[in-house]
């Protein structure tokens, strides 16, 4: 009799066993989908790792669990999407992804994470969100991560970076850049639309040597030396309509933004040999200029090769003053 329910016990631990590797490798071979109404959330896994695709709880604070059914978390796109969180603490071991706050319009404080990335559109048009601290430093802000973050003022956060892409921190309510020693890529627009922005004084408005906006008045624009690249649409905004003629580039710059003339009917841009492209954007992409333009350059330049590629009325000259 004591066999029986000896061996009847082991039988039974045998197949719990069984079921739980079963359970746990199931995810190496394809994506397992699921729904934890305690933790709050709808989820899928893949080999070891969990990912929150939707929060189904009703918490306006929210602490992210640090792991899930035994895996590693990771916050979705669009997890935290449309809900009405308030605060969210996430810990030092979890990612989020892309859009992952997207439209959190109550969210006011986010804390931690283990990103030193933050991602395209992770907290874009959230526009309660105040208070802003990470795990670790950051090295790149993606496009859009914090645009129509109406309430930020405040940007320590980034003083690690690498590198900010275009429209990162448009229309929220900066009003200072802290020092960013690391930084080697700027994109177009990061700040339109911010306090910062409309402060600056003169013709030109610039980040770490990276132009962003003319916004004066002259027909023949000449960049002062020192700029080393041009992003997008500096010569057209609403706020600033511009029919630039000529526009000289100084030797000091090595990078054009495709955009960058934008909006422009017929001008004519003067491109030194030390451009070296134009519209390297970060994700691999070259494509053709924007704009009505002619391009003024000397033999063998890069401007003379791109616009060759591309169609572009050009001339060659030997130089200008």
């Amino acid at each position: 009799m004591k066999n029986k329910k000896f061996f009847l016990i082991t039988g039974i631990a045998v197949c719990m066993l069984g079921i739980g590797l079963i359970w746990w490798f199931i995810p190496y071979h394809h994506a397992v989908r699921g729904r934890d109404k305690h933790a709050g959330y709808e989820y899928y896994i893949v080999k070891d790792v969990i990912y929150l695709s939707k929060y189904i709880g009703n918490d306006k604070v929210v602490h992210v669990p640090k792991r899930l059914k035994g895996r590693k978390v990771v916050i979705d796109s669009y997890c935290f999407s449309g809900t009405n969180i308030e605060e969210v603490y996430i810990p030092l071991t979890v990612e989020m992804k892309a859009a992952a706050f997207r439209l959190c319009e109550k969210l006011r404080k986010v804390q931690g994470s283990s990103n030193r990335i933050i991602y395209s559109t992770t907290f874009a048009k959230d526009i309660s969100l105040e208070e802003v601290s990470f795990g670790y430093e950051i090295e790149g802000i993606e496009k859009e991560a914090f645009t129509e973050c109406e309430k930020i003022k405040t940007v320590d956060f980034i003083g690690t970076v690498k590198y900010l892409r275009s429209y990162a921190f448009k229309n929220t309510d900066i009003e200072e850049l802290p020092v960013m020693e690391k930084l080697e890529y700027v994109g177009a627009n990061v700040f339109k639309g911010t306090p910062w922005e409309e402060k600056q004084e003169g013709d030109y408005i610039v980040v770490d040597n990276t132009l962003q906006l003319y916004k004066g008045s002259e027909e023949v624009v000449r960049i002062p030396e020192g700029i080393t690249a041009i992003r997008a649409d500096f010569l057209y905004r609403e706020e600033h309509p511009l029919q630039a003629k000529e526009v000289y580039i100084p030797r000091s710059v090595r990078s054009l933004g495709r955009n960058a003339f934008y909006g422009q009917e017929n001008v004519t841009v003067y491109i030194p040999d030390s451009v070296i492209e134009i519209e390297v954007d970060g994700y691999g992409g070259t494509y053709e200029m924007e704009g009505n333009i002619k391009i003024v350059t000397t033999a063998g330049s890069y401007a003379e090769e791109y616009a060759k590629e591309y169609g572009i009325e050009y001339e060659i000259v030997e130089g200008w003053d």
